[in-house]
């Protein structure tokens, strides 16, 4: 049985599919050059290599608003997959409404099945994603003309753990940055004590990090700093349910 053949698709059409088709594939190809590579091998340990320029200017706007309402602008970079982050734990200690330690959790759960485990390591390694904290003396004023003020590691001398310290952004020294917790690992900190403030009734919690730093090849070749071993015990600001 014959039948006529079907009609041509317009010449419009077909252009205009062909771009959507090529720019999907620009905006795929960009994301990938826009990722950050590594690890890689250096005297220093492994680092991460940040992407040209040009691509991450151009990824910031086809992935904000084109890829990320696909649900496809994830590179496949996970955490998990790094070696150079430090080693952390940490123990969260509830409080009652007078200042009363009233049970104390730590983590990753020795007790929990391996996925329990998984998703606590995944936390505990975020909350040990500490950022050097420089001076910025070209933009040191707030829209209200107060001074920026960055939260930093401070070591007591008295118990030798590191609290968390606000100072102005002008007495960071430029040529001698310090260290301070990133913001995503603040948030996580305040959300997680919050939830588990919640869960077992507690008024208050204050969360306690330790984290000791990976070792670095160089160790190999020259002598190990006496306080490559150290663990770092960081004090989180005690937080409110």
């Amino acid at each position: 049985m014959l039948t006529s053949p079907g009609r041509p698709l317009p010449r419009w059409l077909m252009l205009a599919g062909s771009l959507g088709i090529a720019f999907h594939l620009l905006a795929v190809v960009v994301m990938v050059l826009a990722a950050r590579s590594g690890n890689w091998p250096s005297p220093f340990g492994r680092t991460m290599q940040e992407p040209p320029a040009f691509a991450a200017s151009i990824g910031e706007y086809t992935t904000r608003y084109y890829l990320q309402p696909l649900h496809l602008a994830h590179d496949y970079h996970f955490g998990s997959n790094r070696t150079d982050v430090s080693s952390v734990r940490f123990k969260v200690r509830l409080k009652d409404e007078r200042g009363d330690v009233v049970q104390t959790l730590e983590f990753p759960e020795a007790d929990a099945n391996f996925w329990v485990r998984h998703r606590e390591s995944l936390l505990a390694m975020s909350l040990g994603d500490d950022q050097p904290v420089g001076s910025n003396r070209q933009n040191t004023l707030s829209a209200e003309g107060q001074i920026e003020r960055v939260q930093v590691w401070e070591q007591d001398k008295s118990d030798r753990r590191f609290h968390l310290k606000s100072k102005p952004v002008t007495a960071i020294s430029r040529n001698l940055p310090e260290n301070g917790p990133s913001a995503w690992s603040q948030l996580l900190a305040k959300s997680y004590v919050r939830y588990l403030a919640r869960k077992y009734g507690a008024d208050s919690g204050e969360l306690i990090r330790e984290s000791r730093e990976p070792i670095p090849p160089v160790v190999l070749i020259a002598p190990a700093p006496p306080d490559l071993f150290n663990e770092m015990i960081a004090n989180f600001t005690e937080r409110e349910p």
